[in-house]
């Protein structure tokens, strides 16, 4: 059955598809497409069910999200740009690929243009 979710997929995908990382737009659009299917079974629950999944999945990707931000040192992207909310599953996704040790090229990339990696050190904080 088609859902305001199925649409909102369909539509984010075919950004990250046309993004020029035809990679990184396939494995995105695989991993969305996978969720909003798990999504639909855990819709088909009871509504104490699905609103529990739904409310405790959403709570746990944002206190992660900040978390993530919190110890990286920057703010979320969308918080000045609102694409920034389609660019941030292409980044978790890229990100698990390179941990993978796919896409090397791509991870050498974006280190080249924005600098290695730098980890917060939250012992020694810079004031």
């Amino acid at each position: 059955t088609w859902t305001a979710g199925w649409l909102a997929a369909g539509l984010a995908s075919a950004w990250w598809l046309t993004r020029g990382r035809l990679d990184l737009g396939l494995a995105t659009s695989a991993v969305t497409l996978a969720l909003v299917a798990l999504a639909h079974e855990a819709a088909g629950g009871s509504l104490g069910e699905w609103l529990a999944w739904g409310v405790g999945v959403f709570v746990a990707g944002w206190v992660l999200q900040f978390i993530g931000h919190y110890y990286e040192g920057r703010k979320p992207a969308f918080v000045d740009d609102l694409v920034g909310l389609l660019v941030g599953p292409m980044f978790v996704v890229g990100e698990a690929l390179f941990a993978a040790g796919l896409c090397r090229p791509l991870a050498q990339e974006i280190e080249r243009r924005t600098g290695p990696t730098l980890i917060r050190d939250l012992a020694h904080p810079v004031a």
